[in-house]
C-alpha cells in the first residue's frame, strides 16, 4: 500500500465517506487486479506492456486474415449474414477470448450465424438470472401480419425527419444491414410483420447539419383483443422476446470506486478515457429466420416505404442483450490482456488512467475494436482523455479538493428539448423512452443520492407502449 500524501488526502477521504453510504458497489476481482498491476510498474513501463500485447493482439489478427481462417470463418456465414460481418475478425475473438477464460464464448456464433430477434433468448452468466415471464405466441404473431400491417399503415403519419429516414435506410442497405426501401406491396403486407420507423434528433454532427436516429418500434401491436392499459403488449416483437438475466450496466458509482482505489494503490489523480463504438447493434446480425418480424415501414411523401432489417436495431429488446454479450466479451479482453479497469455502458467504454499513460490507453481500447469488429467500429472523434470528461452525461472533474460531478449543461438542454416535445406532442415512443432513460440513468446512482429513481420510473415503462401515448400525472 503506498501512503498518501496530504496533497491526495482529501480527494481520497472524500470517495470513502461518499462509498461508505448506501452504494453496494463492488469492483471486481480482475478490475482490481489490473489496477494492482498497474501500481507495480511506471507508467512508461505500463505503456510499453500495453504496446507489446496490442502489437501481438494485432499480428495475430492479420495471421488470421492471411492464413485464411478469419476468412473461412466468414465463408460459413450465411451470405446476407455475411455481408453484416465482412469486417469482424471471428478467430481473432475467439483466441482472445480463449485465453482471457471469458465463460460466454458462445456469444461469437451471434456475429457467424445471426442472433434471435424474439424468443426465449439464452443464458449467457454475464448477470444474475430473471424470473421468467409469459410472453407472447410466435405463431399467433405470424398469423395475424396482414392484419396488423392493415392497421400500422392506416396509423402511420409523415415524421418530421421522413428523408433522413430514408437517407439511414439507404446507407444501411448499402452495408447490408438491411433491404433496400421499397413501396409496401401487397406481398410484404401479407408475408413479414411491420413495425413503425420514426426519427429521434441527437443533436448534431461535426458538419453542423442535425443528428438523426432512427428507432424502430418493435413493441407495436395491433390485437382485435381489448386488453388492460397497462397489460404488456404480448402480440409484438417484444412481447414475444424473453430475456433471462438482469443487464447489469456500469455507472458512475462504479467509476468513483474504482478511482478511490486508483488513488490509494497509486497515490496520483487519474486522468480518465472513453471510447464509444459507431453503430454497435447494427454490428450484429439478425437470425436469418427471424427476418420475417423485422420488417420497417415509414412514409416519404405520399407513400409507405418498407425494408427489412438483416441486423439487430434500436428498438427492440433482445438487440440489447444481443451487444450486451459481444460488449461484455470486449470488455473482459481489455481488462485481462491490457491491463485497463474498463467499465462500459452499453457501447461506451470508460476507464480511470495515469495523465501519462491515459491517451495511449484509450487508443488501445480503439485498436482492440478494430480488430475484432473492423476498422471503422471507433471513430477518432469518439475517443476522449483528460482529468476533465463528459462520462455517460456527467461532467467529471478530478482534482486535489475532490470530485466534482454534474450532468452536462449542452446535454441538459438537449435532453430537455426532448422532454418538452414529447410534453408538446403528448407521444413518447417506446424506442425514444429507453434512449431519453439511458441519457437520464444518472439520476439514479448513489452520487446523485438516487433522487431520479422514482421520475424515471414512468420513463422505462413506456417501453412496452403501442401507440406512444403516455398518461398525464398531475402533482
Amino acid at each position: 500500500m503506498i501512503h498518501l500524501s496530504k496533497r491526495y488526502w482529501l480527494l481520497y477521504c472524500t470517495l470513502s465517506a461518499w462509498n461508505c453510504c448506501a452504494c453496494k458497489v463492488v469492483i471486481s476481482k480482475d478490475r482490481i487486479a489490473a489496477l494492482e498491476w498497474q501500481a507495480t510498474k511506471s507508467a512508461a513501463d505500463v505503456i510499453a506492456a500495453r504496446e507489446n500485447v496490442m502489437c501481438e493482439i494485432e499480428r495475430k489478427g492479420k495471421e488470421f486474415w492471411s492464413n485464411g481462417s478469419a476468412q473461412n470463418w466468414l465463408d460459413s456465414a450465411e451470405p446476407t449474414v455475411r455481408k453484416v460481418v465482412e469486417s469482424v475478425n471471428g478467430p481473432l475473438l475467439k483466441y482472445l477470448g480463449e485465453k482471457a477464460m471469458h465463460a460466454d464464448l458462445e456469444c461469437i456464433e451471434l456475429l457467424r450465424r445471426g442472433a434471435p430477434l424474439y424468443g426465449q433468448l439464452e443464458t449467457c452468466g454475464n448477470g444474475p438470472v430473471k424470473d421468467s415471464i409469459a410472453i407472447g405466441e410466435i405463431d399467433e404473431l405470424k398469423a395475424n401480419c396482414r392484419e396488423s400491417n392493415v392497421q400500422l399503415i392506416k396509423k402511420l403519419r409523415n415524421d418530421p425527419w421522413e428523408q433522413e429516414l430514408h437517407n439511414l435506410a439507404l446507407e444501411d442497405a448499402k452495408l447490408g444491414r438491411m433491404t433496400w426501401p421499397e413501396p409496401v406491396s401487397e406481398e410484404q403486407i401479407r408475408s413479414v410483420r411491420l413495425n413503425q420507423r420514426f426519427g429521434v434528433e441527437q443533436g448534431l454532427k461535426p458538419n453542423g447539419d442535425v443528428k438523426v436516429r432512427a428507432v424502430d418500434n418493435m413493441s407495436w401491436g395491433y390485437s382485435s383483443e381489448v386488453s388492460r392499459p397497462k397489460k404488456r403488449p404480448r402480440q409484438s416483437v417484444n412481447g414475444c422476446s424473453a430475456i433471462p438475466e438482469k443487464i447489469m450496466h456500469h455507472h458512475v458509482d462504479d467509476l468513483a470506486v474504482a478511482i478511490k482505489l486508483f488513488i490509494q494503490l497509486m497515490a496520483c489523480i487519474p486522468g480518465l478515457i472513453k471510447a464509444d463504438v459507431k453503430a454497435a447493434f447494427r454490428r450484429i446480425p439478425l437470425l436469418p429466420a427471424h427476418r420475417w418480424a423485422a420488417a420497417i415501414a415509414y412514409k416519404l411523401g405520399d407513400e409507405v416505404m418498407v425494408a427489412c432489417h438483416n441486423a439487430c436495431m434500436f428498438g427492440a429488446s433482445s438487440s440489447v442483450y444481443n451487444w450486451e454479450r459481444i460488449g461484455e466479451l470486449i470488455t473482459v479482453i481489455a481488462i485481462k490482456w491490457l491491463g485497463i479497469c474498463v467499465y462500459r455502458y452499453v457501447d461506451d467504454f470508460f476507464a480511470p488512467e495515469r495523465a501519462e499513460s491515459m491517451e495511449h490507453a484509450m487508443q488501445c481500447i480503439a485498436r482492440l475494436v478494430r480488430a475484432v469488429l473492423g476498422h471503422d467500429a471507433i471513430e477518432n472523434r469518439k475517443l476522449d482523455c483528460g482529468l476533465s470528461l463528459v462520462v455517460l452525461g456527467v461532467r467529471c472533474q478530478l482534482s486535489t479538493a475532490g470530485l466534482c460531478l454534474f450532468p452536462e449543461p449542452s446535454k441538459v438542454q438537449k435532453w430537455a428539448a426532448g422532454i418538452r416535445d414529447a410534453l408538446k406532442n403528448g407521444i413518447l415512443c417506446a424506442g425514444a423512452s429507453q434512449k431519453l432513460a439511458g441519457r437520464l440513468s444518472w439520476a439514479q446512482t448513489h452520487l446523485f443520492h438516487k433522487l431520479g429513481r422514482a421520475m424515471l420510473r414512468p420513463i422505462f415503462d413506456q417501453r412496452w407502449t403501442r401507440s406512444g401515448k403516455y398518461r398525464k400525472c398531475y402533482v
